[in-house]
């Protein structure tokens, strides 16, 4: 799996991730997407480069770490600044900025 379908798979979870009551739930979540990353790939999902430019895999704590600062950096914009929007209009706003990912990576998403 690339960073674009990762960049998608995190995109269409980011509703439940912006709707999660506690850090318990954020960590299953972020755990949820590091296994289905895992799956997808064979080589494990999550590499990095090293000084001589050899790929290895990281582990699972780095992974984790991964998915929620991407979880963090998406979910930013109007809908986690502003607490005076009513429930509907940070709604719509995170389905403005989720259909804008969406699009970056060339995916149509309907609701």
């Amino acid at each position: 799996m690339g960073n674009r379908k990762f960049r998608i798979l995190i995109a269409m979870n980011l509703q439940q991730y912006t709707d999660a009551d506690n850090r318990s739930d954020l960590c299953l979540l972020t755990e949820s997407i590091v296994n289905q990353i895992r799956e997808a790939s064979p080589r494990g999902g999550f590499v990095k480069q090293d000084s001589k430019g050899e790929w290895y895999e990281i582990g699972n704590r780095m992974a984790r770490k991964k998915v929620a600062h991407t979880f963090r950096d998406f979910a930013k914009g109007k809908s986690r600044r502003s607490y005076v929007c009513s429930f509907a209009e940070k709604k719509k706003d995170l389905m403005e900025r989720q259909n804008s990912i969406l699009r970056g990576c060339q995916i149509a998403y309907t609701n």
